[in-house]
């Protein structure tokens, strides 16, 4: 929760553009499952996504799925 932010970006980009990234990706939550345990870098800049083993990889898809489900709020109406 230090690195990633719902609507604004931290350390790293917040879960709505990792979400508004990936919305065509069929491939989406294996491949963030997959960077959530064994981190990542250079897709988002130099900024460098650490691992974290001590996700198992049941936990990590479920984090993936939870990320991508986020939408942005509605916008207000006049």
């Amino acid at each position: 929760l230090r690195c990633h932010l719902p609507a604004r970006k931290a350390v790293g980009p917040s879960w709505l553009a990792i979400a508004d990234r990936h919305a065509d990706n069929p491939e989406a939550i294996a491949l963030l499952a997959r960077k959530i345990r064994e981190g990542s870098v250079g897709d988002w800049g130099r900024v460098i996504m650490p691992r974290h083993p001590q996700v198992d990889a049941a936990q990590s898809l479920q984090m993936a799925q939870w990320v991508l489900a986020l939408q942005p709020p509605a916008t207000a109406r006049p």
